[in-house]
């Protein structure tokens, strides 16, 4: 199956995520910030790169990274989305959560019907907004 999302997960969040992510669902791009050289990077350089990378950022910090992201939705920046998992939610259940969204979002693309193109080539030529999915920061609850 392909998913209409593309994750990055920053420093704040479990490797758990990803690799469970991955196993149940290898159809899902997602990625964390140690696979791709950005250890230790600014959150604003982070949000930038997802950015230029077409990625919702995923990570459990309240504090740097949403005001960062803020910021940058105030200036008008492009932003694809920063979602939040709360500290007490546990790994498998922001997995589940995770598998919703992204099952929320190949739903609708096949719903608007999927062009014969790559999942990458789909992502350019449609905005995630058109997607079903929110161009603002939100938390999973």
């Amino acid at each position: 199956m392909t998913f209409g999302i593309s994750l990055i997960g920053d420093e704040d969040t479990s490797r758990g995520i990803a690799t469970g992510l991955r196993q149940r669902n290898p159809g899902l791009d997602v990625v964390r910030v140690q696979e791709v050289g950005l250890m230790n990077t600014p959150d604003p350089d982070i949000l930038d790169w997802a950015a230029k990378e077409r990625r919702c950022i995923y990570t459990r910090d309240v504090n740097t990274m949403t005001a960062f992201a803020l910021e940058r939705v105030a200036l008008g920046l492009p932003m694809l989305g920063v979602f939040v998992i709360p500290r007490k939610l546990s790994v498998g259940d922001a997995i589940r959560q995770w598998e919703v969204i992204a099952l929320a979002s190949a739903c609708h693309i096949a719903r608007m019907g999927h062009p014969k193109s790559s999942a990458t080539q789909h992502r350019k030529k449609m905005p995630l907004s058109k997607l079903g999915l929110l161009d603002i920061i939100f938390s999973l609850v």
